[in-house]
């Protein structure tokens, strides 16, 4: 099975020049009226080849796929897991990775070893996981995120070993207007990301509050590029090619970015930024074609990421295969693409349960302050 692009430059480009270099001909014979002709046929036949060809582009995921694809992320509903995520160099001493990225800091909260809780049901979701409060350069506090959404209501909490300092953030999603608190809606991408799914971003996907294939969804203006098949450890799996948009022009915006944060560094490096970038997606067909790798490169042939999922589990109950390990290296950090790998991304699976939460788990409220 192996489908691919045709380029779409090289017809069009031979037919112009031989048109091209008639018409050059015949003007030197004066035939006016010819080369008019010629021109209007030129570009008649470019555009026909171009409409065929673009055509041809539309490439599709064979239907057994697709089908299984939709199926798997109906039946991770409902889910919750319980997990552990730290980052680690690639190479070399925490202190050294940090120098070289630019960023000399305590490395401590960079690399902390951080406990979460993703729940899902029916469009609801809780996240939660720890991390470090800088309270002096050298002193750090363990504070706990919370994000949920019970289908209507969103919650953003915060809270601290002092619990007088314990925030919330509430609001209703269909009547939210301010930017910044749709943009904090979110459930992390800690699990569901390298698992091969989508969960919602934004008001209007908020509003339909479903789990998505990665692989099929239209986020990101996505075109399917390629479907081929491909060996990873001596077994064949599937690999789906999908070009979208880079988000790294949406994260420096002033969607995501206040105007006052926007600098002359950043402007220079969003102008050497690709604007799409390409998703490649390596499916199991022996588990249901459960996502075993997925990589992010430039067309210019630059490796962003790549992620490997192992230490699969079958739920019998659901027919459906989840992994316990996804390691994620990286190779960007802050609009900069790096020739070697810089740290690796740490995602072990203590538990999945797939009883349904309570509704109440999509609540926040108790031990917080409202805002």
């Amino acid at each position: 099975m192996t489908q691919c692009l045709v380029p779409i430059d090289q017809p069009v480009f031979a037919i112009t020049i031989l048109f091209a270099y008639r018409g050059m001909h015949m003007a030197r014979r004066r035939d006016l009226l010819a080369v008019s002709i010629l021109k209007i046929l030129t570009c008649f036949l470019a555009a026909v080849i171009q409409l065929q060809t673009a055509v041809a582009d539309e490439i599709e995921i064979p239907t057994e796929i697709k089908d299984v694809l939709v199926e798997n992320a109906k039946r991770l509903d409902p889910v919750n897991i319980f997990f552990t995520w730290q980052r680690k160099p690639s190479t070399g001493s925490e202190e050294e990775l940090l120098t070289r990225m630019g960023t000399p800091a305590n490395p401590t909260p960079f690399f902390y070893l951080k406990h979460g809780t993703t729940r899902w049901k029916g469009g609801k979701f809780f996240f939660q996981i720890d991390s470090l409060h800088t309270i002096l350069p050298s002193t750090f506090s363990v504070v706990t995120n919370e994000r949920s959404f019970d289908g209507q209501n969103y919650y953003m909490g915060v809270q601290y070993k002092e619990k007088s300092r314990n925030r919330l953030t509430t609001g209703t999603i269909a009547d939210e207007t301010r930017q910044e608190r749709i943009n904090g809606v979110r459930l992390s991408t800690n699990c569901f990301e390298p698992f091969g799914y989508l969960t919602p971003e934004g008001k209007d996907e908020l509003l339909k509050s479903q789990l998505t294939s990665a692989v099929i969804s239209q986020r990101g203006n996505a075109v399917v590029h390629s479907v081929s098949d491909e060996l990873i450890d001596g077994e064949k799996h599937v690999r789906i090619q999908v070009r979208r948009d880079n988000p790294e022009h949406e994260n420096y915006s002033d969607k995501w970015l206040p105007p006052s944060q926007m600098t002359d560094e950043i402007r220079e490096k969003l102008a050497v930024t690709p604007f799409r970038r390409n998703y490649v997606y390596y499916l199991d067909p022996k588990r249901r074609f459960a996502v075993r790798r997925r990589e992010e490169w430039y067309d210019n042939g630059k490796l962003l990421r790549r992620c490997e999922c192992t230490d699969f589990q079958f739920f019998e109950e659901r027919n459906l295969w989840l992994p316990r390990t996804c390691e994620t290296t990286e190779y960007t950090f802050f609009l900069k693409v790096y020739s070697e790998p810089l740290f690796i991304q740490h995602l072990k699976i203590a538990a999945f349960d797939l009883q349904p939460s309570p509704d109440e788990e999509f609540v926040l409220g108790k031990g917080y302050e409202v805002q």
